[in-house]
C-alpha cells in the first residue's frame, strides 16, 4: 500500500511539474506571438510609409512635368499671339486702303 501511495504521489508531482512546464511554455508562446504581432505592425508601418513616400515622389515628378508642359504651352501660345498681332499690324495698311476705297465708292 505504501508503494502505491508513493507511486501516486510521484505521479501527481510529475503532473504538477508538467502543468508548470506547460504554463511556462504557454507564457513563452504568448510572448513570442505578442512580439511577432508587434514586429509585423512595425513592418507594415514601414511599408506604408515607404509606399507613401514613393507615391509623393511620383506625384511631384508628374506635377513638375505638367508644370513644364504648361509653361511650354503658354510660351508657344504667347509666341503665336504675338505673331498674329504682327501679322494683323502688317496687314493694317492694306485694310485701311481697302476701307478707304470702299468708303469712296459710297
Amino acid at each position: 500500500m505504501y508503494n502505491r501511495d508513493k507511486s501516486i504521489k510521484n505521479e501527481l508531482e510529475s503532473i504538477r511539474g508538467n502543468f508548470r512546464d506547460i504554463a511556462v511554455l504557454h507564457a513563452e508562446s504568448e510572448n513570442i506571438l505578442a512580439n511577432a504581432r508587434k514586429e509585423a505592425g512595425q513592418i507594415k508601418e514601414e511599408a506604408q510609409e515607404s509606399a507613401r513616400k514613393l507615391a509623393e515622389t511620383q506625384v511631384e515628378v508628374k506635377r513638375a512635368e505638367i508644370e513644364r508642359q504648361k509653361a511650354d504651352y503658354l510660351a508657344s501660345l504667347k509666341s503665336e499671339t504675338d505673331g498674329l498681332r504682327e501679322s494683323l499690324r502688317a496687314q493694317m495698311p492694306a485694310f485701311q486702303a481697302s476701307l478707304r476705297s470702299k468708303l469712296k465708292q459710297l
